[in-house]
C-alpha cells in the first residue's frame, strides 16, 4: 500500500498528476515519458523493498542459529533443513544432499569391524561438514542475488551467472556424493 501512495506520490512530482487518460493517449511522446518514470520510480522504490526484505531474511537466519543452539542435535538438523527448504527454494535438491543419512544403516550391521565402523563414522561426518559448507555458499548465492535483483533492470548475463554457480555447488555435491558411496563400497565392499 505505501508503495502504491508513494508511486503516485512520486509522479505528481513529476507532473504526470493532472493529465487526464486522453490527453495522454492523444500524446505518445508523453505517455512514452510515463512509462518511463513509472519504471524508474518503481525500481527506486523497489530497491527499499529488497533491502527490507534483506534484513527480513537476516533476522531470519539469526532467529533459527539461535534457536538451534539451543535444543539438541538432531530437531536443530530437521529445523535447519525446514527453514532452507523454505527460505532458499533454489536449494531444494542440495538441502535434500544435506538431509540424507548414509551410514546409519550401514552402522547397525553387526559383522562390522572396529576398523570399518571408525572408516565409516568419519566418512559421514567429512560429509556432513562438507556438504554443509556447500549449503552455505549456496545460501550466500541465493542471498547476494535476490539482495541485487530488480525486475525493472533484469539483467540475463546475472541470471546465466546466477544459473551457472548454482550449476557447480550442485556439481559439487553430486562429486560428494559418489564420494560418500565410494566410502561406503571400500570399508564394506561393492556388494
Amino acid at each position: 500500500a505505501h508503495m502504491t501512495l508513494d508511486m503516485m506520490d512520486a509522479l505528481t512530482e513529476r507532473g504526470f498528476a493532472e493529465m487526464t487518460q486522453e490527453e495522454l493517449m492523444s500524446d505518445p511522446e508523453r505517455l512514452r515519458r510515463l512509462v518511463e518514470e513509472i519504471q524508474a520510480v518503481y525500481a527506486e522504490l523497489t530497491v527499499e523493498v529488497a533491502k527490507i526484505g534483506a534484513d527480513i531474511s537476516d533476522l531470519n537466519r539469526q532467529t533459527y542459529r539461535n534457536v538451534a543452539a539451543a535444543i539438541p542435535e538432531e530437531p536443530a538438523r530437521r529445523l535447519r533443513n525446514a527453514y532452507y527448504r523454505l527460505a532458499f527454494r533454489e536449494l531444494g535438491p542440495l538441502v535434500g544432499q544435506a538431509e540424507q543419512d548414509w551410514m546409519t544403516g550401514a552402522l547397525k550391521l553387526e559383522e562390522l569391524t572396529d576398523e570399518q565402523r571408525r572408516l565409516l563414522t568419519a566418512a559421514a561426518a567429512d560429509y556432513q561438514i562438507r556438504i554443509e559448507r556447500l549449503l552455505e555458499q549456496g545460501i550466500t548465492l541465493v542471498e547476494d542475488f535476490w539482495r541485487d535483483f530488480s525486475p525493472f533492470d533484469f539483467d540475463q548475463d546475472q541470471m546465466a551467472d546466477f544459473q551457472g554457480e548454482l550449476s557447480e555447488l550442485y556439481t559439487k555435491a553430486g562429486e560428494l556424493q559418489g564420494e560418500i558411496t565410494a566410502s561406503l563400497e571400500e570399508a564394506l565392499g561393492a556388494e
